[in-house]
């Protein structure tokens, strides 16, 4: 059996925040500390203008 803790908590912020917690909260937040922080460029207001 295989479990992915961080997966299982960023769908439970999901279900509990809509994908507002995608696009403008804590999910995206994350995502562009890990971005950056291994090179890319990414921005929250990347993920809040994206249609």
């Amino acid at each position: 059996m295989c479990s992915n803790v961080e997966l299982g908590q960023t769908l439970e912020i999901l279900a509990d925040e809509g994908p507002q917690a995608f696009y403008n909260g804590t999910i995206g937040e994350k995502l562009v500390k890990d971005v950056t922080e291994d090179g890319g460029i990414l921005t929250m207001e990347d993920l809040r203008n994206y249609k």
